[in-house]
């Protein structure tokens, strides 16, 4: 249970004349405790305690670095120290550096109100957070901010400013606005023809997302420090009226979610371009030849036309002989229908290429990428992989493929030495492909296909470095031999949801294994050979009766995680599930636990032994915090008593005689969620 304080003591802090920080953020605080004494306090945060109304009253340390007061139910900031409800003041705080006021539209306050020269003593302030907060018009006010002569970044996000750039003076180099380096005015509503007013400033990252110019033609020139620009969706339509060709400086460029259907003219140095989410059809033959600085290129999601980007012409990225230093390039969710590998010369340098999501049948030649590492061309419409398609991608890494529907076949007739992750989930083979030539490979996913028989062939002349290994929702058949036994690294195992034609047999000597999946296949026999690693196991909606005699913890000694829920268990054998100390979870619901009421009976000692182990697990949980037994493991080791009714819920935790049934449907429906126990829920 999280613990929040609802009140201070008015002296609670004096004695702490060292203290440098004091953090008292999310809580339910009223008020604020004299902190005049703390002499070196540097950092306060009562940040979130929503029914703190003022701070004018109180006396604050002048050594005070940093304020955090955002989410609090201040309503006016004050020019001087007036006893008013809902009032903040700062005066004599000259050392503070950084101020948070934000969220204000987060405690009710309808509209927050600011006094010009509420902020005169700040003169050493270099950062200010207003964002999210539903302003007077006052803050506009150029008089409120000129004293802030050394504020280097200014975050005013979503404050519903009508002329925010008004606190801009456009005739005048004034201390503040010749100071400031990061400015940040998403949200707003900024006038394109008044964006003539930054020219004045020396700003380093500009953000202006979602405040809808529409238009931007001059705004941004002869502003040679800016870095960074941020104009996601402010409505950009004709990209040749953006020219940034001037900004020398600029390295990131974000311009996603707007309507361009054509590039602008893009600055020399430029290294990061999203252009996420627009009207883009075509990339041309060179459109990014003078681009050969950048490093990463998000092309992503420009299929909210019914055109979309549908072609890569040759050599849209060649730059003319001089090195691209493109590593990051991202086509997804198009509506490419074809690759010509062509298109990528001169990509010397890129280590990822995306182009999930499209709709691509065909890709022809081979990719000219010898650096290339990951490549995704998954949820495509892809039927076939030409062979010798990777075979200048030697320092491939990471191959996805998955959810090409019409898939069924893969071959590398090249060794790929580097390859350790192939994803191929969700296609539609009908066999393990031939992996010999992949012998750094880690981790195979093949979930979601229509594979039938794995025999030791599959695995028998590779995957000496698999670890993962996934294949559930298949049609997997396996007979009596260890088929996995040559994955000597194998640390995880999915063969969940396939026939019912598996044998225990198949997992043997898997000495690596940490966890093993396996959950409804019909399985009707337990294992017998040892897993000394295994920490999770999954054999729920199974066809289990018994597990076997011996013990778990002989079986499995590192055992954290067991789930044998929904088999036909009928009973448990004495020392089952005895010395399991690393056990954290447990679950045998919706097995076929009966007590016989015959007390010579097999069924009766298992479930007398049940009772006792579920005893002895409610001591062990008094002195262990990670378990927790709780009256609804009674669902989890469900058993009826057959004298009266076969349906009557027996309670292992009271002591009854046998001819005493438990009647409790009300209980056993509220059990199905057992979040809150650890050790026996979900």
């Amino acid at each position: 249970m999280k613990f929040r304080l609802h009140f201070i003591k008015v002296d609670s802090f004096t004695m702490l004349r060292n203290l440098h920080s004091l953090l008292l953020d999310h809580n339910q605080l009223q008020y604020i405790p004299n902190l005049g004494p703390l002499s070196n306090l540097e950092e306060l945060d009562i940040s979130y305690n929503t029914r703190i109304k003022e701070l004018s009253s109180i006396s604050l340390p002048t050594s005070l670095q940093k304020l955090l007061i955002a989410g609090v139910g201040i309503k006016r900031i004050t020019s001087t120290c007036k006893n008013l409800y809902f009032s903040a003041c700062f005066n004599g705080l000259t050392m503070l550096h950084h101020l948070d006021m934000s969220d204000g539209i987060g405690t009710g306050i309808r509209k927050r109100q600011i006094e010009d020269g509420a902020f005169n003593d700040l003169h050493n302030l270099t950062e200010i957070d207003i964002s999210y907060t539903l302003w007077d018009n006052n803050v506009s006010s150029e008089n409120l901010w000129k004293h802030l002569t050394n504020l280097e970044q200014l975050n005013a996000r979503r404050c519903y400013l009508k002329k925010p750039l008004q606190i801009f003076n456009s005739t005048d180099k004034t201390p503040f606005s010749t100071q400031l380096k990061v400015l940040d005015f998403s949200g707003n509503k900024i006038d394109s023809q008044n964006l003539t007013k930054l020219l004045f400033l020396n700003l380093t990252k500009l953000y202006l997302n979602n405040t809808k110019l529409v238009e931007v033609q001059s705004g941004f020139k002869n502003m040679p420090k800016l870095s960074e620009l941020h104009l996601s969706g402010v409505g950009l339509q004709n990209g040749k009226n953006l020219d940034l060709q001037q900004l020398q400086s600029l390295r990131y460029l974000d311009i996603s979610y707007n309507k361009l259907s054509s590039f602008p003219v893009f600055p020399p140095y430029l290294e990061i371009l999203n252009i996420y989410g627009n009207k883009l059809a075509t990339i041309e033959k060179k459109a990014f030849s003078n681009m050969q600085h950048i490093t990463s290129l998000n092309l992503t999601g420009n299929a909210t036309t019914s055109q979309g980007i549908t072609t890569i012409e040759q050599s849209a990225f060649y730059s003319n002989g001089t090195r691209n230093l493109l590593k990051h390039l991202y086509f997804d969710n198009n509506k490419l229908t074809q690759i010509n590998t062509s298109s990528f010369i001169g990509l010397d340098s890129l280590k990822e290429l995306s182009l999930a999501g499209n709709q691509i049948q065909q890709v022809i030649g081979t990719f000219p990428l010898p650096l290339l590492q990951v490549l995704d061309l998954s949820n495509n419409d892809l039927t076939y992989i030409y062979p010798n398609m990777f075979r200048e991608i030697q320092s491939l890494q990471q191959l996805d493929l998955s959810k090409n529907l019409n898939l069924i076949d893969l071959q590398f007739n090249i060794t790929m030495m580097h390859l350790t992750m192939l994803n191929l989930n969700d296609c539609n083979f009908t066999w393990i492909p031939d992996l010999s030539n992949l012998p750094a490979l880690e981790t195979l996913k093949l979930s979601n296909n229509f594979i039938g028989e794995v025999t030791m062939s599959d695995f028998d002349r590779c995957c000496q470095n698999l670890s993962t290994l996934i294949m559930d929702r298949n049609l997997i058949e396996i007979g009596q031999r260890p088929v996995f036994g040559n994955l000597t690294n194998l640390k995880f195992l999915d063969v969940s949801e396939n026939s019912a034609n598996i044998s225990i047999h198949a997992f043997e000597n898997l000495d690596q294994l940490v966890t093993l999946k396996l959950k409804n296949n019909d399985i009707k026999d337990f294992f017998t050979s040892p897993f000394p690693n295994l920490e999770i196991l999954d054999m729920g909606q199974n066809k289990l009766t018994t597990l076997g005699t011996k013990p778990l913890h002989i079986l499995m000694p590192k055992i954290q995680q067991i789930d044998f829920n929904s088999n036909t268990i009928t009973h448990v054998q004495d020392e089952l599930l005895e010395n399991m100390e690393s056990l954290t979870f447990i679950n045998f619901k919706y097995n076929a636990f009966k007590c016989p009421c015959n007390e010579t009976s097999e069924e009766f000692q298992s479930y007398l032994y049940i009772k006792a182990w579920l005893k002895n697990f409610a001591q062990k949980e008094k002195a262990d915090p990670r378990l927790e037994i709780k009256p609804s493991i009674l669902n989890l080791f469900t058993y009826y008593c057959i004298r009266h009714n076969e349906n009557d819920l027996v309670n292992l935790f009271d002591d009854f005689t046998c001819d005493k049934a438990y009647y409790d449907y009300e209980s056993m429906l509220n059990m199905t969620d057992t979040s809150y126990y650890p050790l026996y829920g979900y």
